[in-house]
């Protein structure tokens, strides 16, 4: 027999070697619709090629009571615009947080500036429920921040992915299902760290590192800015003199010409931007850093700069082995014979 039960009322309802098939629903159930009632399907009873153009091609269940085992067994190969065999009214809503740094469920920006949110929404039995209609909003934001709204209606397989957009701040975000928003609601907080040295914020909502020529040593600019004349930017937050000039900082933009071109010039570029970058990250933000390099701090960085027998400030001091034979001119000492 070809059978379709559409109830929106209490209903007892038992099938016994029963073929319910070949339905077409124009909403949900395409082959068994039951918001409030008991089911019971019994014997050989079978539940197949129905369709229903929203919810659950067999049978969708509200407010019900039913072994899971006989809808199972009972229900298949059926279709529909979200969940083809069997669909539940959602009734639990959980959030799987993914972020590269988090902690219970207060979740850091990701690189690309959105923090992705999993959420899943099941029914009785944790059966997943599809299609659900789930949005996220955020609560406390600080003065002048803004965000993108995170909506998402088409969910697959009962799991809804937001992302979400935001300033730098402390916020509470709220996750709801518009079906059911007294029992279907999350909120927790987030907290959106600003940018890390040699990152600037931009307009559109996220951090941009600084590119090559350019350089920032102040995570809240909005603007990378230029190299300064007489230094070597390789992006980020490194700055470095140039052959003839001298860096008294890592954290200053300062860059001075010597006044011996021959004294500064460093024989080891590459170690002498590597200490510069540890340093700006040391001073500005050690979580980032780790364990520093027990060769690169402020007096090893001023004298990588400076040509053999040369050091301190402006390279103008002799090294050790070296003597002054003129105005900032420096030459190895001759061995005693």
């Amino acid at each position: 027999e070809v059978v379709h039960i559409h109830t929106t009322t209490f209903v007892a309802f038992t099938a016994s070697s029963s073929n319910i098939s070949s339905n077409n629903a124009s909403s949900s159930g395409g082959g068994m619709f039951i918001v409030d009632g008991k089911v019971a399907l019994e014997g050989a009873t079978c539940i197949e090629h129905n369709n229903a153009l929203a919810y659950g091609g067999g049978v969708f269940l509200g407010r019900y009571q039913y072994a899971l085992q006989q809808i199972l067994a009972a229900v298949h190969n059926n279709t529909a615009g979200c969940d083809p065999d069997i669909s539940v009214a959602p009734g639990n809503l959980s959030i799987a947080v993914w972020s590269p740094n988090k902690l219970g469920l207060v979740s850091s920006i990701t690189p690309d500036g959105t923090l992705l949110y999993v959420v899943n929404v099941t029914g009785d039995h944790g059966i997943p429920t599809c299609g659900a209609d789930v949005v996220g909003d955020v609560y406390s934001m600080p003065s002048g921040a803004s965000y993108t709204t995170a909506r998402d209606t088409s969910v697959s397989g009962g799991a809804a992915q937001l992302h979400v957009r935001l300033a730098p701040g402390q916020y509470k975000f709220n996750i709801i299902h518009w079906g059911n928003t007294n029992v279907l609601n999350w909120t927790f907080p987030i907290d959106v760290p600003g940018c890390d040295v040699g990152q600037v914020w931009l307009a559109g909502g996220y951090c941009q590192t600084c590119s090559g020529g350019t350089y920032s040593l102040n995570p809240n600019d909005t603007k990378c800015q230029t190299c300064p004349t007489g230094a070597d930017c390789p992006g980020g937050a490194a700055i470095t003199p140039q052959p003839g000039y001298w860096h008294s900082s890592t954290l200053s933009n300062q860059v001075h010409r010597c006044p011996s071109q021959t004294a500064c010039r460093p024989t080891a570029p590459d170690p002498l931007e590597a200490c510069a970058s540890k340093m700006v990250l040391g001073a500005l933000q050690p979580h980032l850093l780790g364990s520093s390099s027990p060769n690169c701090s402020g007096s090893n960085y001023t004298n990588l700069q400076c040509s053999p027998g040369y050091q301190g400030n402006l390279c103008g001091v002799c090294a050790s082995g070296y003597a002054s034979s003129s105005f900032f001119v420096c030459r190895k000492c001759l061995k005693r014979g």
